[in-house]
């Protein structure tokens, strides 16, 4: 008989994974100095734990590796199996499904940007940024504003993405009264309770734009006669 875990549990990419096994007969006595190999695998992947450590009267066989290196693991389900060998006893080789799931924080792939960088009161104000979270989970990118020096940041909105490489716009517009120098920042936070900010990116509300429409009159010259 083979206890095994992990058994569904989440791993933060980056952390280590342990395998455990306790082997026991059919009279639940612990079985000690078997052969014991542990693989974790997808159906295309497959990657073997090593060494393989024993307790020498209990029973129990474990193993541990880290979810980035050497190899930086995909973010989804792995399956667990093992294999035990021992003379006088029957071989095992048992498959725990979906033993551990790869979880990832989403990160910003592009630098925070806003267009135009310097535009009038009346102009709409384009704001950027692309997120990334490779394990899909439902990520809220919320924008924040204030003028430069100020204390307080201003919620502007939020935007809702999954996936790899999203690409995420939010639009404002300013009135006469909140000419300044101001600044934003993108707060990123997934369904597992993952947060994190972008670096916070200068850009200035002026004075609209005034433009001159000649309506009437093209600068004719008129002779006017004499008598």
């Amino acid at each position: 008989r083979v206890f095994l875990i992990p058994n569904g549990t989440n791993h933060t990419r980056g952390t280590n994974v342990t395998i455990l096994a306790n082997l026991t007969d059919e009279c639940v006595v612990p079985i000690t100095g078997a052969t014991v190999e542990f693989n974790y695998s997808q159906p295309s992947l497959l990657y073997s734990c090593s060494p393989v450590n024993a307790d020498a009267t209990s029973g129990f066989y474990n193993c541990t590796f880290n979810t980035s290196s050497p190899t930086l693991l995909e973010a989804k389900f792995w399956n667990v199996t093992t294999w035990a060998n021992k003379t006088y006893y029957n071989s095992i080789n048992m498959t725990n499904v979906s033993a551990f799931f790869i979880e990832t924080r989403p990160v910003n792939e592009s630098v925070p940007a806003v267009s135009p960088n310097v535009g009038g009161w009346g102009e709409v104000f384009y704001f950027t940024v692309k997120i990334t979270d490779e394990d899909g989970d439902n990520v809220n990118v919320s924008l924040f504003e204030k003028v430069v020096g100020a204390g307080t940041w201003s919620f502007v909105d939020s935007r809702s993405v999954s996936g790899v490489n999203q690409t995420i716009n939010i639009s404002k517009t300013w009135t006469n009264s909140q000419i300044a120098s101001r600044e934003f920042f993108f707060n990123v936070s997934d369904a597992r309770s993952y947060t994190m900010n972008t670096s916070v990116i200068n850009f200035t509300v002026e004075k609209d734009d005034v433009s001159v429409i000649l309506v009437a009159g093209n600068a004719p010259t008129v002779y006017r006669a004499i008598g």
